[in-house]
């Protein structure tokens, strides 16, 4: 028998000023029959107690009532509240893991890219926290694999009814022309 669950979304955010286009960008990369799980972090440092994070979970908790989604919505206050994620990767069995994302170099919930592409098994889509909801060109670059449906899923929700331009990269000389 085959197994007819719905495809599982956890969207992790570390700010919720634009919480709506973020749970809309969500909607829009999700398959019609997904279900999205919606979370919030509150990075506590290590130096000081986890009770500094109570009135920024309490704004969230407004934020998630505000679009009514305090039903299915949670927010973790901790000093690695992306590790929490990731137990919620594997506890909800997550398709795709969507992360406002704090870039290449820097902590995104209490961990370094490197560690969350790591240990959360599943697909993972790292969109930057300067992200704003605008429809435009977007150049999406693939080599092809197991990624590609994901990756044009994702373009498509960036662009809207704009354009999606392919950069096709392969390894392969008798295929590639030789541009020098």
């Amino acid at each position: 028998m085959t197994d007819h669950r719905p495809y599982q979304v956890l969207l992790a955010l570390q700010d919720d000023t634009l919480l709506e286009a973020w749970y809309s960008l969500a909607q829009r990369i999700t398959p019609e029959t997904g279900e999205i799980h919606l979370r919030g972090m509150v990075v506590v440092l290590e130096n000081q107690s986890l009770s500094e994070g109570a009135l920024a979970a309490r704004q969230w908790r407004d934020s998630f009532q505000r679009i009514s989604l305090e039903e299915t919505a949670r927010v973790y206050v901790d000093f690695q509240p992306m590790r929490r994620m990731v137990n919620d990767v594997h506890e909800l069995a997550i398709d795709l893991l969507i992360v406002q994302w704090s870039g290449p170099k820097e902590i995104t919930g209490g961990l370094l890219t490197d560690e969350i592409l790591k240990t959360a098994l599943c697909d993972v889509v790292l969109v930057s926290q300067n992200w704003r909801p605008a429809e435009g060109p977007v150049l999406l670059s693939l080599r092809g694999g197991p990624n590609l449906s994901l990756g044009l899923r994702v373009a498509k929700a960036l662009a809207g009814d704009s354009s999606i331009t392919l950069f096709h990269v392969t390894d392969h000389q008798r295929i590639a022309p030789d541009l020098e």
